[in-house]
């Protein structure tokens, strides 16, 4: 065989295995398209997630707002309360029994020696010339026991404190039985090693779980003041302490992700490719609602400003000019990443005497116009300005993009009336 003839027999073998693999890639695209197909027709449930989180963000979070969230003696002194049989809550004993069924199957108080519980908060404990303030203790000594809580929310475990608070307590009810619980935001375990055997680990997921498990039975909180308590401790608990808590929404996140994760993992592979323009997508859509409004004129553009005037006022001869831009006042919407803002221009060229009448109007009428320029000049005068015209909220909702054109076009329609009144003498004014 000649080195052509070798050459030609490469060649063939390498277009049947190209022609294999384009059938791998033309079958994999299919089923991707299938995918993302699938993700998109189920719309019932992502529009169910939607709701949801539109719902939570609604919710208003009264501790978040007397900047009590971040506080650890607040949420002890909340956890403490509730733990009390005898606290104002009237929820007798039922919280402190749930409480201690997460770390056993049965709870070591019994129904008899209930009402013998206390529960102290900021407990001073002494120990070989050294002190320290314990967060929560719940004790029973019908029962002999003792269930000690350090809670840390944000603040880090200090050196070797777990182990002195299990030394002193040790000693202080050496003839109890002794729970050690370490509460942390995310179930840290102890940082020493030699700890770990000894405390029982916890995340506030689970105070989080036993809040709402109360709230999700009327019978448990019929005091409306106090469900309307655990309401709002939830709700802080959601957004600032536990926000990854696999809550209702997430556990039909989850059902989702499962159904469609091919089509979700490619999205996500790809996300920087989806995520909006502001500024080329937003330039683009407020041209066209320029185009599609009857009594605009769309004049030349210039990203970032996309320039245009109302279509009534062709007839005001006065305002024209020979050269660009053609017209001596402009509505002008600059597009940038802070955000659409809204102008009236007044313009370079033309009658001088006309541009100075139309400034003074205008400054004489601060009623209705802001923003305008302090002092007259030949240059471009902003006669008027409008700040954002979108909302914050409005960004999240860039995905549908008709919804978003609209309500750039209603927010122009609003700015620029299409009319222009006369004065005595014939010359256009500013209304």
């Amino acid at each position: 065989m000649n080195a052509d003839e070798l050459s030609r027999g490469q060649l063939e073998e390498l277009d049947v295995d190209l022609v294999e693999l384009g059938q791998l890639l033309h079958q994999g695209d299919e089923e991707l398209r299938q995918a993302l197909l699938g993700l998109e027709e189920d719309d019932r449930a992502l529009y169910r997630v939607k709701a949801m989180m539109e719902d939570r963000r609604g919710e208003v979070d009264i501790f978040d707002e007397l900047g009590l969230h971040g506080n650890e003696l607040f949420h002890s002194k909340m956890l403490a309360w509730l733990l009390n049989p005898r606290g104002s809550h009237g929820l007798g004993d039922r919280f402190l029994q749930e409480f201690l069924k997460l770390f056993h199957g049965r709870p070591p108080i019994s129904a008899a020696d209930r009402p013998a519980t206390s529960v102290a908060r900021e407990v001073h404990l002494n120990y070989e010339g050294e002190s320290g303030r314990l967060d929560i203790l719940i004790r029973n000594s019908r029962a002999n026991y003792v269930c000690a809580i350090e809670n840390k929310v944000w603040s880090p475990e200090g050196e070797n404190q777990l182990a002195w608070y299990r030394k002193v307590l040790g000693r202080d009810y050496a003839d109890y039985r002794v729970d050690l619980v370490f509460l942390t935001r995310e179930g840290l375990s102890p940082e020493d090693d030699q700890e770990h055997p000894h405390w029982i680990t916890m995340s506030y997921s689970k105070i989080l779980q036993l809040v709402e498990g109360f709230l999700d039975s009327e019978s448990n909180t019929e005091n409306r003041d106090v469900r309307a308590v655990l309401n709002q401790y939830a709700v802080t608990l959601r957004r600032n302490i536990v926000p990854d808590v696999s809550n209702d929404i997430h556990e039909l996140a989850k059902r989702i992700y499962r159904k469609h994760r091919r089509a979700i993992d490619l999205i996500m592979e790809n996300v920087d490719q989806y995520r909006p323009d502001y500024v080329g997508e937003g330039y683009r859509m407020i041209q066209e609602a320029i185009r599609q409004h009857p009594l605009w004129n769309l004049g030349r553009c210039d990203r970032p400003y996309v320039r245009f005037r109302s279509a009534d006022w062709v007839a005001y001869e006065e305002l024209s000019l020979d050269g660009w831009p053609f017209f001596l006042l402009l509505f002008e919407v600059r597009v940038t990443y802070n955000g659409v803002s809204l102008y009236l221009s007044l313009c370079q060229g033309g009658d001088d005497s006309l541009r100075r009448r139309i400034y003074d109007r205008v400054r004489e009428r601060g009623d209705l116009f802001n923003g305008a320029a302090s002092a007259y000049s030949d240059q471009y005068l902003k006669l008027h300005e409008e700040g954002d015209i979108l909302e914050e909220s409005e960004y999240e909702d860039w995905w549908d993009e008709e919804g978003i054109r609209d309500r750039i076009g209603s927010r122009l329609d609003a700015f620029a009336p299409g009319d222009v009144s006369q004065d005595k003498r014939g010359h256009p004014e500013c209304p």
